[in-house]
């Protein structure tokens, strides 16, 4: 009897291994939160505008707070956009940039040119966990030509670092 209780349960067995022979389990699905609204973030960094190789770096400490702007895709909440205003640099504000969700943190990753009309090459990476248990900062360095004619004449350079604090919700998304 027992013999045949073990053969009964070698199909079960084969199936449950599949051809790896490993045991598999799906992982913990991590509650992504709708985190879609308009915040205040305050902020701890400095901001070196867009200046020309040769010429003295002016760097300036970043306004105290800025205003942050979630929105995520209802049908997708991995997904979505965040936008910036406040840091008085144009490569940022008001512009949506696609972020990826999990949990409670968003992260941009952009690089490259802004347009094929004017050489600006910029890298752009932030992280938000708005549990404060991750990181929180942002950091952007950039080259473009000043007048945005062509690629002739004088290029600038200029970065954004800032770390962030906890953010404080102003508003629901529209």
């Amino acid at each position: 009897m027992t013999k045949v209780a073990r053969l009964s349960v070698l199909p079960f067995l084969v199936t449950l291994l599949g051809c790896g022979g490993k045991v598999t389990s799906a992982p913990d699905a991590a509650v992504i939160q709708n985190l879609s609204g308009r915040y205040v973030l305050p902020t701890f960094g400095n901001h070196t505008p867009c200046t020309i190789p040769g010429d003295p770096l002016v760097s300036r400490p970043l306004p105290a707070s800025l205003q942050l702007e979630v929105q995520q895709d209802p049908s997708d909440l991995t997904s979505g956009s965040v936008t910036f205003n406040g840091t008085g640099e144009l490569m940022l504000d008001t512009r949506a940039f696609e972020a990826t969700f999990s949990d409670d943190t968003f992260t941009v990753e952009v690089h490259g040119p802004l347009s094929e009309a004017c050489h600006q090459n910029y890298s752009i990476s932030i992280a938000y966990d708005f549990s404060g248990d991750g990181a929180r900062a942002l950091d952007l360095d950039f080259e473009q030509l000043p007048a945005c004619t062509g690629n002739d004449g004088h290029y600038c350079e200029g970065a954004m670092q800032s770390t962030f604090g906890d953010a404080k919700r102003t508003g629901a998304h529209n």
